[in-house]
């Protein structure tokens, strides 16, 4: 999905989820390799929190059909349990 991969190549309009009325136009060249650090940075520290409480964590992107997400957490969360 566009979130993960930034694939943007020309100036793009971005609409601000939370504050509705707000657009960005965007040089996707002057922030693209920024957008990832700092994505992959939040991805990170999502994942690290998770782990911290002890709290199951997968990554699930709106590209994938929920059934098949699904059930690759339950297949590692069973793993899991069996390696316990």
């Amino acid at each position: 999905p566009e979130e993960v991969d930034f694939p943007f190549s020309r100036p793009t309009q971005f609409h601000d989820l939370e504050q509705t009325s707000r657009r960005m136009l965007v040089d996707p060249h002057r922030v693209r390799e920024r957008y990832l650090r700092n994505f992959a940075r939040f991805c990170t520290r999502l994942e690290q929190g998770a782990a911290g409480q002890d709290v199951d964590y997968q990554r699930v992107t709106t590209s994938q059909p929920y059934a098949h997400a699904l059930g690759r957490y339950l297949a590692s969360r069973s793993r899991r349990r069996r390696g316990r």
